[in-house]
C-alpha cells in the first residue's frame, strides 16, 4: 500500500513538473500568431493610404510597433527558459489598434475628398460652360472683332479652354484615387475659372477689357 502511495506521489510529481515545463516552453515560444495578424493588419492600413491621408495616427502605430519589435528583440536575447512574451503581445495589440485606427481615418479621409473633388470638379464645369456661353453669344461675337475687347476675350477663351482641359485632368485623378492632389487642383482651377468668368462677363456686359487685362 505504501508503495503505491509513494509511486501515485511520484506520478503526482512528474505530471507536475512536465506542466511546469510546457508552461515554461509556452512563455518562451515567440508570438507568431500575434505577430503575422499585426503585420497584416499595418499592410492593409497602408493600402488604404494610411500614411498619406491619416499621417498622425499611421505615425502613432509606427511607434507602437518599433515598441513591440523592440521588446521581441530583447525577449529573443535571452534563454528560453526566461523569455516572457506577455509585454511584446500588449504591445503588438497597442500596434494592431492603432493601425486599424489609421486604416479608419485614411478610409473615411478618402470619401471626403473624393466627394468634395467631385463636388468642385461640378462647379468648374459649370463654370468654364458658363464662360462658354458668355463668349458664344451674339453680343459676345460681335465684340470679338472690336480691337481692346476683342483681343481680351480671345485672352479668357484661350484661358477657359486650359480649365476645360484642367477639369478633364482632375477627373482622370479622381478615377485614379489621387484624391488629395484633384483637391488640391480642382480648388485652385475652379478659383481661376471663376476669376476668367467674372473678367468675361464685364467685358461683354461693358463692351471694353475687363479692368484687370487693361
Amino acid at each position: 500500500m505504501r508503495a503505491f502511495k509513494n509511486t501515485f506521489s511520484t506520478l503526482i510529481w512528474v505530471g507536475a513538473i512536465v506542466l511546469f515545463a510546457g508552461s515554461i516552453a509556452g512563455c518562451g515560444k515567440a508570438p507568431e500568431q500575434e505577430i503575422n495578424e499585426t503585420r497584416s493588419v499595418f499592410a492593409s492600413a497602408r493600402q488604404s493610404g494610411a500614411e498619406e491621408y491619416a499621417p498622425e495616427l499611421w505615425t502613432k502605430a509606427q511607434v507602437a510597433m518599433s515598441a513591440a519589435e523592440a521588446e521581441l528583440d530583447a525577449q529573443s536575447g535571452k534563454s528560453s527558459m526566461t523569455r516572457r512574451y506577455g509585454t511584446a503581445k500588449q504591445l503588438l495589440a497597442e500596434a494592431r489598434a492603432a493601425a486599424e485606427e489609421a486604416g479608419r481615418e485614411a478610409e473615411s479621409r478618402m470619401n471626403e475628398l473624393r466627394e468634395e473633388s467631385a463636388q468642385l470638379l461640378q462647379q468648374l464645369r459649370d463654370r468654364v460652360g458658363d464662360t462658354r456661353s458668355l463668349l458664344q453669344s451674339e453680343k459676345g461675337q460681335d465684340l470679338l472683332t472690336a480691337p481692346r475687347v476683342g483681343r481680351a476675350l480671345e485672352a479668357l477663351g484661350r484661358e477657359n479652354d486650359e480649365l476645360a482641359s484642367s477639369a478633364d485632368e482632375i477627373e482622370r485623378m479622381i478615377e485614379s484615387g489621387r484624391f488629395a492632389e484633384s483637391m488640391r487642383m480642382a480648388r485652385s482651377a475652379t478659383d481661376h475659372a471663376d476669376a476668367v468668368h467674372m473678367e468675361t462677363e464685364e467685358a461683354v456686359r461693358t463692351g471694353q477689357p475687363p479692368r484687370l487685362t487693361k
